[in-house]
């Protein structure tokens, strides 16, 4: 993405975030609501979102995350998965009765308890 955009010029961060929210984002979130959050999932994604980071604002590798996040007003892509994961939940929980996932749900919750 970056070299696409290289021919006019450097971005300023907020076009870069705008890009990287639309284009690469849903990329990495995509099915976070049924795969869950896994801690390697979550080191992936992160390596991923703070390489993108690191490289909008120019600045080393060796940067602290936090000091990138807060100067960016982001927080990790972790926490989308696991709001992902529980809008999920909360969907399948107010599903009606008579469907089958709800039924699934209702069985399974009381075979694992």
């Amino acid at each position: 993405m970056l070299k696409r955009t290289s021919q006019f010029g450097r971005l300023p961060p907020n076009v870069g975030l705008h890009f990287y929210d639309s284009l690469v984002k849903p990329i990495l979130l995509y099915g976070s609501d049924v795969w869950g959050v896994s801690m390697k999932g979550h080191k992936i994604i992160e390596s991923c979102h703070l390489q993108f980071l690191r490289m909008n604002l120019n600045i080393k590798q060796s940067t602290c995350k936090m000091m990138i996040y807060g100067d960016l007003g982001r927080i990790p892509l972790y926490y989308h998965a696991v709001i992902n994961v529980l809008k999920y939940w909360k969907r399948l929980k107010s599903l009606p009765e008579n469907k089958i996932v709800k039924k699934f749900i209702t069985v399974y919750m009381t075979c694992t308890v």
